[in-house]
């Protein structure tokens, strides 16, 4: 089933062993990743809580900024961490074309975007405009609006 909606997709920037990965995912991939690592290791560095609590609501720039830091904090200890930097678990969330992936997000929101733009100008207010653009919320993350298969 596929529906419209909007949520944020942490774009994270982290080096080590003489390399780098951008991590393009949604909070509920981290999540699953430290559920994963929690059954696996001990130790496992904290990430935000599932819920974080905002009289803005959960896509607000404030709360996706605490995440994006919290989920850096995350990343950074999780490869300062011996048993899960040498983890296949781990190597495959930061090796699993999450910057193609999120790359190609961006563009298809970006092409979605300029089409109902210039069907808007053709066709006046009857066309159906977004709310807003694709837009970035914070240093480390965009909200990303697009249709998608629903969990």
């Amino acid at each position: 089933m596929l529906s419209r909606s909007t949520y944020t997709v942490y774009v994270l920037s982290v080096a080590g062993d003489g390399r780098r990965w951008l991590v393009f995912r949604r909070y509920r991939e981290w999540h699953r990743l430290h559920e994963r690592l929690v059954a696996l290791y001990t130790n496992v560095p904290p990430i935000p809580p599932k819920t974080l609590l905002s009289i803005f609501g959960p896509m607000s720039p404030p709360v996706v900024d605490a995440r994006s830091r919290g989920l850096q904090a995350f990343l950074e200890a999780s490869l300062a961490h011996a048993e899960i930097r040498a983890s296949e678990l781990f190597a495959a969330f930061l090796a699993d074309e999450g910057e193609i992936k999120g790359l190609q997000m961006l563009a298809d929101d970006l092409h979605e975007f300029a089409l109902v733009r210039a069907a808007t100008a053709r066709h006046g207010a009857r066309a159906k405009t977004p709310r807003r653009a694709p837009r970035a919320t914070s240093p480390v993350s965009y909200t990303h609006l697009r249709a998608h298969e629903t969990d």
